[in-house]
């Protein structure tokens, strides 16, 4: 899933987008995905892991934007 971003400066350039592309689940226990930052291009500027937290996980349900909006929030991006 791919979402717009308050432009943020990652090095080389300014990313646009955050793209979530795998979730794992411990059911139960907790949840954690792989995000990347993106310029205007689609280039990746920046990839690492997520984790939500036991509070999030137990609010997440089968909500997708709320997972995205929990992320986001966690890594300190703000979505537009």
């Amino acid at each position: 899933m791919k979402v717009n971003i308050e432009p943020v400066d990652v090095f080389p350039g300014t990313a646009t987008q955050m793209e979530i592309s795998a979730v794992s689940v411990g059911l139960g226990q907790g949840a954690c995905c792989t995000y990347s930052l993106l310029n205007e291009l689609d280039t990746v500027l920046k990839s690492d892991t997520a984790h939500l937290t036991a509070e999030q996980y137990e609010g997440w349900g089968n909500d997708d934007e709320y997972f995205v909006e929990a992320i986001a929030e966690n890594i300190g991006i703000t979505l537009i």
